[in-house]
């Protein structure tokens, strides 16, 4: 995998609102065979209404977690399974049930490299960006910085073994809301599966409209076939191929 791009100003972390001159593909899909081309990125997408696939992440956030081509590639030259692709990036199989329970459908944004600065999800780069988007509450989360990095993953079942856990969990509170931080946060570049074991490269990129977005794929995962695969060839050396269709 290539080395992680360097950490970006505090502009950088800007929502971007410029259309690009290419139109979009939303809800469409990769052509059977034809695979992925190299280099994508990707986010999972869930929600009941299509204004819930309007952006990367909710609107309200600044900043939104992607994973990068290796993920891409992972997930087509293994054949993987929807389910197995969401576990991999950290979801639980209780949570993606409870989700499907109330209606929520998933889906796959898939786009080249985003043209604004991505930085590799560490904790340096997670704690510089909480500082630079709440610079007085995220002296909170500097003063317990080092408890932090031990405290995570599996951060939910143990803070009390910390001397002061309301501080911790005001800190963690502000790695939630301001740099969506969880407690499956490993914070080495990867995701974490529930189980402990690393998952593939995450990076932390400005949100952005899927409209505004070259090239971007919107992609139905379905997840109650558990034969169903994303991609239907290698993710090498192929031309990306696609069909719009309305959402």
């Amino acid at each position: 995998a290539a080395a992680a791009p360097a950490a970006a100003p505090a502009a950088s972390y800007q929502t971007q609102t410029t259309a690009t001159s290419a139109a979009p593909i939303i809800g469409g899909e990769y052509a059977p065979g034809a695979g992925v081309p190299e280099g994508c990125f990707g986010r999972v997408l869930y929600g009941t209404c299509a204004e819930h696939f309007r952006c990367l992440s909710k609107p309200s956030k600044q900043h939104t977690w992607v994973f990068g081509p290796d993920a891409i590639a992972t997930f087509a030259r293994e054949d993987m399974p929807a389910w197995e692709v969401l576990t991999t990036l950290g979801y639980s199989d209780d949570w993606i049930e409870s989700m499907l329970a109330a209606g929520h459908v998933f889906k796959m944004a898939v786009f080249p490299r985003p043209a604004a600065p991505l930085v590799l999800a560490t904790w340096e780069s997670v704690l510089r960006l909480a500082e630079l988007l709440d610079p007085l509450s995220a002296e909170d989360v500097l003063l317990f910085a080092n408890e932090l990095k031990e405290l995570y993953p599996s951060a939910a079942g143990r803070r009390s073994n910390y001397a002061d856990p309301t501080g911790l969990r005001r800190a963690q509170r502000i790695l939630l809301d301001c740099v969506g931080v969880n407690e499956c946060f490993r914070g080495d570049g990867y995701t974490c599966r529930v189980d402990g074991r690393r998952g593939v490269r995450e990076y932390i990129a400005p949100n952005t409209q899927l409209c505004h977005i070259d090239g971007c794929v919107l992609i139905d995962l379905d997840l109650d076939n558990s034969r169903a695969t994303l991609f239907g060839g290698d993710a090498a050396d192929v031309e990306e191929e696609a069909a719009a269709a309305a959402f």
